[in-house]
């Protein structure tokens, strides 16, 4: 996907801007109200809605979509502090009852990547969102003992920090043009599985030109104070779902998402799993066939639905 097909999709949305409480505001994008089915999606951590291009340009031709940019992330304001977790899932939910009459009597499903996977959740449990399904992709479901374990620090105000959150402080975050960018990310592994395309919207929509340089929309600070936090409401949120759920995890994502992804379908009959091949960004590496797995999912509900009409 070229920077021209990158600006020919997001010419197909409309930007939107909520303002949240003082001094911050959120901002997604969204499709013009069609009549189709509604996906409204969410990112991952130290991403942006934008990031998907590719894959949501797939989802585009079947269903509308409403995007969202959490707090710090590609056009949000950052705040002084991360809000947490619960409190990002209350927004959505908020801006939602904004947009809802829009989309009146289609169908609204719940998608989410990463981070955003586990709002979505957090969200379906807690708030009247009027999901008809949810679909995850590589949600990170921090274990009980993982959630435990950082509650306990918090608790005992130890400052001992998450490996992936002191890996998000040292980020470089300065580069010259988009193509050194480009040449940088292609060699991380977090990124090296992507296709050019994916690899191609997260530089064009995850950075920004400040003076002579192209910096990262999501400062590595407000990456890592979300790597340093947890839902803790993840489990509840797990056993009261009551909206149908599928979660696609990677064959070589983190090794507690498998495990935990067994035990949400063992706590919640409405949850189940599903292995892809890939690692924790699959659908950055395979769009289109991860865009149709997605599709055939949904569409299996909009059949129950009709049928049950």
């Amino acid at each position: 996907m070229s920077t021209k097909e990158l600006h020919d999709f997001t010419d197909l949305l409309i930007p939107w801007r909520k303002s949240i409480k003082p001094g911050m505001s959120w901002r997604g994008w969204r499709s013009t109200p069609s009549g189709k089915p509604l996906i409204q999606f969410v990112h991952g951590n130290g991403l942006c809605c934008l990031a998907y291009a590719p894959f949501l340009l797939e989802l585009l031709q079947s269903y509308d979509l409403l995007l969202f940019d959490i707090q710090g992330h590609g056009d949000s304001d950052a705040g002084e502090h991360f809000l947490g977790w619960e409190r990002q899932a209350e927004i959505m939910a908020r801006i939602w009852q904004d947009f809802r009459s829009d989309y009146k009597g289609v169908p609204s499903y719940g998608l989410g990547h990463s981070m955003g996977g586990v709002l979505t959740l957090l969200r379906a449990s807690r708030f009247k969102t009027d999901f008809s399904h949810l679909c995850l992709i590589d949600p990170v479901l921090l274990s009980p003992a993982m959630i435990l374990g950082a509650r306990i620090d918090r608790l005992f105000k130890s400052k001992r920090s998450m490996p992936m959150a002191e890996q998000a402080r040292r980020r470089v975050n300065g580069w010259p043009d988009e193509h050194a960018a480009f040449q940088f990310f292609h060699r991380q592994a977090f990124f090296r599985s992507w296709t050019s395309a994916s690899l191609n919207a997260y530089i064009q929509h995850g950075l920004k030109r400040e003076k002579d340089e192209l910096k990262l929309k999501c400062l590595p600070d407000t990456e890592a104070s979300i790597f340093d936090s947890v839902p803790t409401s993840l489990w509840r949120a797990i056993k009261k779902n009551r909206v149908e759920t599928d979660i696609l995890f990677g064959s070589k994502t983190f090794p507690f998402i498998e495990s935990s992804v067994d035990k949400a379908c063992q706590r919640n009959p409405l949850i189940s799993g599903h292995k892809l091949p890939g690692d924790h960004c699959f659908l950055q590496a395979r769009p289109r066939e991860t865009a149709n797995t997605v599709s055939q999912l949904f569409s299996g509900a909009e059949n129950a639905i009709a049928s049950s009409v």
